[in-house]
């Protein structure tokens, strides 16, 4: 995998693990207050689910990445087969 493969799927990898964790542990208030909207966090802890998407987005491209150089997946063989 060359070094621009890898940054694109390190990306593609962090916005999907930041689409699966952005709802943790969001909670609505009971009472809205007049002017916001009803589906509002009372807080979004953003940085915190920016660093835990950071961290398991490492951790899936480097599993990604030994199946890559190892051979184990190959997209080149899966092409010849075709």
């Amino acid at each position: 995998m060359g070094v621009v493969a890898g940054i694109v799927v390190y990306l593609i990898t962090w916005w999907t693990v930041l689409f699966a964790v952005l709802p943790w542990g969001v909670r609505v208030p009971d009472r809205p207050e007049a002017g916001h909207a009803s589906g509002a966090p009372i807080a979004h802890h953003l940085k915190a689910k920016i660093v835990v998407t950071s961290l398991v987005s490492a951790v899936i491209w480097l599993i990604i990445f030994a199946l890559v150089e190892s051979d184990i997946l190959s997209i080149r063989e899966w092409a010849k087969a075709l």
